[in-house]
């Protein structure tokens, strides 16, 4: 037998800011803007919430935004996205994965809805 070592494909290390749970699905890139937040009641009797979040991050699958406010994980949330020059603005609704105090305000993750492929 050869005493040469065989080669190995190792994983890259995860950043040291990411979970080791978080397996993105496709690539996010940094996102500066403030866009609505529609937050779907959580229970009957309860009124839908508005409020503003500074985006962070953004990918196919979902978003980082910054809150003022804690939104709890589970809850559905429609992101409204304005218009930007000459390009319409848009909705994606999701739910909230994450949401952690921090010394700025709540950072908060959304997993995007799956989009229905047009027939």
């Amino acid at each position: 037998m050869s005493a040469h070592p065989s080669l190995k494909l190792l994983e890259p290390s995860p950043e040291a800011e990411s979970y080791k749970f978080d397996r993105r699905r496709a690539e996010r890139h940094g996102v500066a803007a403030r866009v609505t937040a529609l937050c779907e009641p959580e229970s009957d009797g309860q009124l839908a919430r508005i409020g503003s979040l500074q985006l962070l991050d953004m990918s196919q699958t979902g978003m980082g935004a910054l809150s003022d406010e804690a939104l709890k994980p589970g809850q559905s949330v429609t992101i409204l996205f304005p218009p930007h020059g000459p390009e319409r603005g848009f909705d994606r609704t999701g739910h909230v994965v994450r949401c952690e105090r921090k010394a700025d305000g709540h950072r908060i993750g959304i997993r995007f809805a799956a989009a229905v492929a047009a027939a």
